[in-house]
């Protein structure tokens, strides 16, 4: 993926998130105990840290967050496979 497809990927994303009121925060992921909230709010964290990572020309390692939070938004029901398979084409 380009540079500007990661961005434009993960803008839909951080979108979705902030709709259904998740504030970018970054969590403890060493607690077992984290509510799906605070797992979530760390997803929208995680996505401004996929930009970061693209800045930096880091783009081996934001992939690999992308797909991450490709895997959290589809175990949680936001996206479908298919529907993210569709973000990824370029």
């Amino acid at each position: 993926m380009t540079p500007e497809h990661i961005y434009k990927v993960v803008s839909k994303y951080e979108i979705q998130l902030k709709a259904r009121s998740h504030t970018a925060e970054k969590a403890d992921t060493s607690d077992p105990n984290l509510s799906l909230k605070a797992k979530l709010n760390h997803t929208l964290w995680m996505c401004q840290e996929v930009r970061t990572f693209v800045e930096g020309n880091e783009l081996e390692k934001a992939n690999r967050w992308l797909g991450f939070l490709q895997g959290i938004l589809w175990v949680n029901n936001i996206y479908t496979v298919d529907q993210m398979r569709e973000d990824n084409r370029t």
